[in-house]
């Protein structure tokens, strides 16, 4: 993957982002737009903040009833967050998935379900068992549907949403691209159009 090519904006990002289809009447729903933002995460002083290593993988999400801490959710724009998709009006139809930010470090780039190696902060930080802040990933999916009710996902049911992450970038651009806009305190604000 790091020598293919992307449709990512940055050319150096050819990491693997992936989630489960749309699905309306058993057919596939069509995305217009997936955005991809690196942020810093609750709790994290950005300084503090390492690049991905090589070949990391994770999960977030699989369940949209999930309250605390929700990562996964549907919407149309602005602040509401449902569990499934609905009807939006005259808007998009939205998926929100926001990764978990904090890695237990060494060499565990993966674990055996994808999860494990890694927690979401919180106000205080990282936690003392995941004590390594890493970029904090959102995506938002952006369907070519204002209405999606009753839809579900190639997953199963639209609760099952989730994302799959795999760091494939040219790691010394990833690495640049922490080091000049999340280290500073910034973000490194849309990276997939």
């Amino acid at each position: 993957m790091v020598a293919g090519s992307t449709n990512c904006r940055l050319s150096d990002d050819t990491a693997g982002y992936w989630a489960p289809t749309l699905m309306m009447n058993e057919q596939p729903v069509g995305i217009t737009r997936i955005n991809v933002y690196y942020l810093v995460g609750t709790g994290i002083t950005p300084a503090s903040v390492q690049p991905f290593p090589a070949d990391f993988r994770m999960i977030a999400g699989g369940d949209t009833t999930q309250t605390k801490p929700r990562v996964v959710s549907y919407g149309c724009g602005g602040s509401a967050r449902t569990t499934v998709p609905g009807n939006c009006g005259t808007k998009p139809v939205r998926a929100h998935i926001h990764f978990p930010n904090c890695w237990v470090g060494g060499d565990a780039t993966d674990s055996f379900d994808h999860r494990s190696h890694m927690a979401v902060s919180k106000s205080s930080g990282c936690p003392a068992s995941h004590p390594v802040p890493l970029p904090k990933i959102v995506i938002q999916i952006v369907y070519a549907t204002t209405d999606a009710t009753g839809a579900t996902l190639s997953s199963g049911s639209a609760t099952t949403l989730h994302a799959d992450f795999w760091n494939t970038w040219n790691q010394p651009a990833l690495e640049a691209l922490v080091a000049t806009c999340l280290n500073p305190g910034g973000d490194c604000g849309e990276l997939i159009g």
